[in-house]
């Protein structure tokens, strides 16, 4: 397991940990089995830049206000510097700094995340997803799916450890992180605040 800064200290004593390829697969017809493809992060992950993480559920809330998504997200991106100004808010997100940040991608890389991400967005679930954890590092996200019987598939008989301390991962330095989390059902609240960003910057 890779070394881990003090937020993450709890998480990563989690056991089981695997050993994990460079790169994520390209999305295909077999989820959650790693291309031989690798694909480089950017430089700026080292420092812990551009980077958001997180855990979403896609069975139906059982109770009102129930919380199916948490979200991380790094003090440099947009999102991380608006909502820590009190501009955006986001339901299940907290503000982490970068050193965090990019202990989270070092721990996500540690526990095998890469043998079983797709690059494909959370909130397109492939069928069958029952749960799963994402990574940003700045270039689009990267989701590891769970879904039933992943468990008695050679190729994905480890993906459930791997998703199982990856949950907890997210769960344990989202709850060490100070900051509201808001449960409104009304989601991401900064997106006019980019949309106006953005119409500055053409003009």
């Amino acid at each position: 397991m890779a070394a881990c800064g003090p937020l993450l200290l709890a998480a990563c004593a989690s056991d089981g940990g695997s050993s994990s390829s460079s790169g994520v697969r390209e999305d295909s017809a077999e989820p959650g089995v790693a291309s031989p493809a690798a694909t480089e992060a950017p430089a700026a992950t080292a420092a812990g830049k551009g980077i958001q993480a997180g855990w979403m559920d896609y069975r139906p809330a059982k109770k009102a206000n129930q919380v199916n998504s948490l979200t991380l997200v790094g003090a440099s991106t947009e999102a991380g510097r608006l909502i820590a100004s009190g501009r955006a808010r986001m339901d299940g997100g907290k503000v982490v700094d970068d050193r965090t940040a990019a202990d989270l991608v070092e721990a996500f890389e540690s526990e095998g995340f890469s043998r079983f991400a797709l690059r494909r967005s959370p909130n397109e679930p492939i069928p069958g997803a029952i749960a799963s954890v994402w990574l940003d590092r700045g270039n689009g996200p990267e989701t590891l799916f769970f879904t039933a019987g992943a468990r008695q598939n050679p190729k994905t008989e480890a993906l459930p450890d791997v998703y199982d301390h990856l949950k907890k991962l997210v769960f344990t330095v989202h709850q060490a992180t100070p900051g509201s989390m808001v449960v409104t059902g009304e989601g991401w609240s900064g997106d006019d605040m980019f949309r106006r960003n953005a119409e500055g910057r053409g003009r």
